[in-house]
């Protein structure tokens, strides 16, 4: 939606409510509850109507003459005190201007007016003020056509409108109050920013101080209380690492500061020392009393992916960098990712780029363990391989997660592309897993290796892995960019490792796990293709032997973000002809809810794989609806039963999508239904039922099995230790032996 778009009453459309308010203080807002004028304070009932029946008709768009008499009102002695009402949009728009109406039988102008717009409607600091007459001035003389105020594109929700007596007299009249903006809503603006820090106090000028490296300046007004015009411009701020305020609200975004020098604190803070929230008190006050003058700020910034550069570093600055493996630690937070090759999701995850490493695989170069090895660099060659520097290969990686997968994203730069069909041969992304404590032996670590061939084929080789099918496991985007032969280009990797690909039920909080990563170099320059060499992190836990001493530590960090509606991992795009592709998988873990809402969604399959040990699960459905005999739930003992036609066999060509184990459709009473390896729910071409989705819960069965029953005594048949339990046998059974994982056996009596 461009600027240039008609603008319309958006006050007038989504169900917009008028919510009036009442008197306050004009210079600080204070309520006030007596002496405004013989009246009485606050709205008045007129008319017979009470003030709450006056609201709606602030926006119902009558402009007439007579309307005043009805609309809301009420009365001030003086031009100290004022009313307030506020327009509730009911979603966010652009917000363009503002059109008042309060009485216009004559060119009486009214006092103390302001205008504001906010998205949260508290007005504590935190809306932009788009109007004030000053104080206790009056605003423009009344005219039949109304007062407009236009302003710059500005996203709210909330409008307010404070107006004080006039000229004629004391009442106060509002009429009507039309808001214009852009009719699509838009999307909330960011939430407060988080971590922002005090730098110091800076001088400005024209030449404004904070700015882009190109010497263009970005800059917006924001609130007029310090801390949270902080807060806002460092969300406006987000992608930069540095914002200054200054005057009465003005925000500047910066890749940098400082060039015209540093002024005294008493120039940004009353009293020289910063307030209790962490900001200098004279800076986007309201007051105006900080000019020339920027309070900068850290932003706390951390760069996307997408937008990560490279650089040759001297030898020196590659030693300054380098971590010993037993040191390598990364913090995995959350985030929604769609693989899709393209790194727009990535933003605010912790980037690790051009991660130095100590050389291996050589003599007197053994870098296989948590520490030791030849000296530091960003690539080790091998193999005849020859390294020319920052464009023939360097790398960046970020990872994510949510209760479901593990994400891994990497930005490649690499003068040429070369891979065969591999996943290891060539340019190719090898990632290991291992336990925490990183001691694992080599057969027990988990190991995945990623390949876009020449041809653009996507190779994806689970060399060593947990998941029930290794052909349904992981999930892969691969793209490459830029490459023209003329400069290095661009490679995108992004992976997602399902927690059943881990070993896991489900990813939690404060789960840690060893990881190592490997991105090996081919190129097209005669005796360059194959595996010529390498950068990464902790690299040789893959190369030169699978090592776990190698491996960096993760640690799951953070609650899961949400889940998308639908599943990105198991729902796929609407499909045509009568099929309909499913997402890339989704493994359910045990005891993992899934909830599935069609929405106004049509030709969708979306297919939900169990990860229990043996392949099948319980489904226990809480909640199922479709639009009967055409939208359908099915439930398959083996997921290469699944078909990925839509509709009933009889719109369809004749296929039977139906499930082995069952096919559900309308207001069918599923219940729970076990030996499950797949669940689907597909819809048809067109119409969807009221409330269409499923609910459903993922259980695997006991890992255990009886034996026998057998004598026991004072000396104990089973003496690994004893505890009490459940009892009912079932749940006693499956408590008693998550107590006893550490062991092969456990009884009951």
């Amino acid at each position: 939606m461009g600027l240039s778009d008609p603008v319309e009453i958006v006050s007038l459309i989504g169900g917009a409510t008028a919510i009036l308010g009442t008197t306050v203080r004009t210079d600080n807002d204070d309520v006030v509850t007596e002496g405004c004028h013989a009246f009485g304070c606050g709205f008045h009932a007129q008319h017979g109507t009470s003030a709450e029946d006056q609201a709606p008709l602030l926006i119902d768009n009558d402009h007439s003459p007579g309307s005043w008499a009805q609309s809301p009102n009420g009365d001030s002695d003086d031009c100290s005190t004022r009313l307030f009402a506020t327009v509730d949009l009911n979603d966010f728009y652009l917000v363009t201007g503002v059109t008042i109406w309060h009485y216009y039988g004559n060119t009486r102008a009214y006092c103390a007016q302001k205008i504001a717009v906010s998205g949260t409607g508290d007005f504590r600091g935190e809306e932009i003020t788009v109007y004030d007459s000053g104080g206790e001035e009056y605003g423009p003389n009344e005219q039949a056509e109304g007062n407009a105020f236009t302003f710059p594109a500005t996203v709210g929700r909330f409008v307010r409108h404070w107006c004080g007596r006039s000229t004629s007299n004391g009442g106060i009249h509002m009429m009507e109050v039309d808001v214009y903006g852009m009719a699509a809503p838009v999307a909330a603006p960011p939430a407060p920013a988080a971590g922002w820090a005090y730098l110091g106090c800076f001088v400005d000028s024209g030449d404004r101080d904070v700015d882009m490296n190109d010497d263009s300046t970005m800059a917006s007004a924001v609130a007029s209380v310090p801390v949270n015009a902080a807060n806002e411009c460092a969300a406006t701020c987000a992608m930069y690492p540095y914002f200054g305020l200054q005057w009465v609200n003005e925000c500047f975004c910066g890749e940098r500061y400082g060039n015209q020098g540093e002024a005294d604190i008493a120039d940004c803070d009353a009293d020289g020392a910063l307030d209790d929230d962490g900001t200098a008190s004279l800076c986007a006050n309201g007051q105006g009393n900080c000019g020339w003058r920027n309070a900068v700020y850290n932003n706390a910034y951390v760069a996307s992916l997408q937008d990560v550069t490279f650089t040759q570093m001297s030898q020196d600055e590659i030693d300054a960098a380098g971590v010993e493996n037993a040191d390598l630690a990364y913090d995995v937070y959350p985030a929604n990712i769609v693989l899709d090759g393209m790194l727009d999701d990535w933003n605010g995850i912790p980037i690790l780029a051009q991660t130095p490493f100590r050389r291996g695989g050589t003599v007197g170069e053994d870098a296989n363990g948590a520490t030791g090895g030849g000296a530091w660099c960003e690539f080790d060659e091998y193999n005849g391989g020859i390294h020319n520097g920052v464009d023939d290969q360097s790398m960046a990686f970020a990872l994510a997660f949510d209760t479901t997968a593990v994400y891994m994203g990497v930005k490649a730069i690499d003068d040429t592309h070369q891979n065969p069909g591999s996943g290891w041969n060539g340019d190719t992304l090898q990632i290991a897993f291992t336990n925490a404590a990183r001691d694992a032996p080599s057969d027990d670590m988990i190991l995945y290796n990623y390949g876009l061939q020449d041809d653009d084929n996507h190779v994806l080789h689970h060399e060593r892995h947990p998941c029930p099918d290794a052909d349904d496991c992981t999930a892969a985007a691969m793209a490459r960019f830029g490459e023209d032969g003329t400069r290095a280009a661009m490679t995108i990797y992004e992976i997602a490792i399902p927690a059943a690909g881990l070993g896991q039920d489900a990813l939690s909080t404060g789960m840690q796990m060893g990881f190592g990563m490997c991105l090996n170099d081919g190129d097209t320059e005669d005796g360059q293709g194959g595996q010529k060499g390498w950068t990464g992190w902790g690299p040789y836990s893959i190369v030169y032997g699978k090592n776990s001493p190698a491996c960096g530590l993760i640690t799951i960090t953070g609650d899961s973000v949400e889940l998308p509606n639908p599943d990105p991992q198991a729902c796929g795009e609407p499909g045509s002809g009568n099929l309909a592709e499913p997402g890339p998988g989704h493994i359910l873990g045990d005891g993992e809810e899934v909830v599935y809402e069609q929405g106004t969604t049509n030709y969708v399959n979306c297919v939900w794989t169990s990860g229990c040990d043996g392949g099948t699960g319980s489904i226990e459905v809480t909640y199922f609806t479709t639009e009967a005999n055409w939208d359908f739930l099915n439930l398959f003992s083996d997921s290469s039963l699944v078909t990925n036609s839509i509709g009933p066999a009889g719109n369809n060509g004749g296929v039977d999508n139906s499930g082995d184990l069952g096919r559900f459709s309308g207001n069918d009473d599923v219940g729970t239904v076990a030996g499950v390896a797949a669940v689907q729910y597909i819809s048809d071409w067109s119409v969807q039922g009221a409330g269409a989705g499923v609910q459903f819960t993922h259980s695997c069965p006991p890992v255990w099995s009886y034996i026998g029953c057998f004598v026991d005594s004072g000396d104990r048949d089973l003496n690994g230790g004893a505890s009490a339990v459940a009892s009912v046998p079932f749940d006693a059974a499956m408590e008693c032996s998550e107590t006893c994982t550490d062991y092969p056996y456990f009884g009951l009596q």
